[in-house]
């Protein structure tokens, strides 16, 4: 019986390593503060079009909950990475009430 369910689970591990997380470098195109009031809704466009959650959207765009400390902080690096043509490498966890990829963190590169 172990041995079928460790079978089972060996199994569906390639499946879980194509959930949300870090993707491939990328480069931003543009930074799109949204209308909310709160600034909670902020566009970031990237060149590359990684979907590891397979949103409905799959454009490029992607959501940053910019009215959050985390949030905030991804703002700040995606305006550093997009002022100094640097590449980023975006953690993409989940979909947005559009169907976009959420950006959940960013890592700039030198």
């Amino acid at each position: 019986m172990i041995k079928k369910l460790l079978f089972g689970a060996l199994l569906l591990l390639p499946l879980l390593a194509e959930a949300g997380g870090w993707t491939t470098p990328s480069t931003i195109l543009a930074i799109i503060p949204e209308a909310q009031d709160d600034g909670s809704r902020l566009t970031i466009v990237f060149d590359t079009k990684n979907n590891p959650d397979n949103c409905q959207n799959n454009s490029g765009y992607t959501r940053v909950y910019a009215s959050t400390p985390k949030g905030k902080n991804i703002v700040a690096t995606a305006m550093l990475a997009y002022s100094s043509a640097k590449q980023v490498t975006p953690a993409l966890i989940g979909c947005d009430d559009w169907g976009r990829p959420i950006v959940s963190g960013l890592w700039l590169w030198k």
